[in-house]
């Protein structure tokens, strides 16, 4: 059964890389498995170049196209609640740092 390539669009969800970066080798990972097999795969930061994604994302979609999409979260984030300084508050979040406690 042949397949016919798709146009893939693999979109880098941390919106903290720029501040702490952290490469996006899952999607990586993901990307080069589908090039291997004909497909023409992006890999994109939907953060930039304008401060506002939704125009980002609707210009990523417009230029490539995609058939497929596919989002990387990161769950690891080190620029929030785990940083020494990480009690920040935003609109619509609040992070904590907590000390372990000893017995």
């Amino acid at each position: 059964m042949t397949q016919t390539p798709k146009r893939v669009l693999l979109l880098y969800t941390d919106k903290y890389f720029l501040i702490k970066q952290v490469y996006p080798l899952g999607l990586n990972r993901i990307a080069n498995h589908l090039r291997g097999h004909g497909h023409n795969v992006t890999v994109a930061y939907p953060f930039l170049p304008d401060e506002n994604l939704e125009l980002n994302v609707l210009a990523l979609l417009k230029r490539h196209q995609p058939e497929i999409i596919g989002l990387g979260l990161r769950n690891l984030d080190t620029c929030m609640a785990c940083e020494q300084y990480g009690d920040f508050q935003g609109h619509g979040f609040q992070t904590f740092f907590f000390l372990p406690q000893a017995n």
